[in-house]
């Protein structure tokens, strides 16, 4: 883990062992297997008002402002799926200012999509983080994919 806290190192700041679980948290949530997708599990992480903002791999391109949207999309997309399961990759890294917090890191998933089309992919996922009474809730989240470089455009 690389930490980027302006206030002391990862292993003697008290938060940022408390995000890394969280993220550790995050992860373990998201990963379903063939269980039916249930947000719940994660929901507890989040900052679930109209001031929450989340950028993901589906439509629409705005993203989604507020959690009663955020959290319909995700059943209606999540419903795609037999089975899902994420692994992050070894790359965390968090900042932190106050009560006001980034962490970021990549991952795979795999599953099965409804209908038995197996899929494998990787993301990156950047979450900011707000400590309200005591306890940090992620206020954005941002989730996607790594592009290819287009090719050269080919000439005369």
């Amino acid at each position: 883990m690389t930490t980027q806290s302006g206030e002391s190192s990862a292993s003697a700041d008290p938060a940022c062992r408390e995000l890394t679980a969280l993220v550790g948290e995050y992860n373990r949530a998201l990963n379903q297997g063939p269980a039916p997708f249930d947000l719940r599990r994660a929901e507890h992480l989040y900052k679930r008002d109209e001031s929450f903002m989340a950028y993901d791999l589906s439509p629409p391109t705005a993203g989604y402002a507020g959690w009663k949207s955020y959290e319909a999309a995700w059943y209606r997309i999540m419903a795609n799926y037999a089975s899902f399961y994420l692994a992050p990759n070894d790359d965390l890294r968090i900042g932190r200012r106050g009560d006001a917090a980034w962490t970021s890191f990549s991952f795979k998933v795999w599953g099965e999509r409804r209908g038995g089309q197996r899929y494998d992919a990787e993301g990156r996922a950047t979450l900011i983080w707000v400590r309200e009474g005591g306890n940090w809730r992620i206020t954005h989240e941002h989730v996607s994919t790594p592009r290819a470089p287009l090719a050269p455009a080919p000439t005369g």
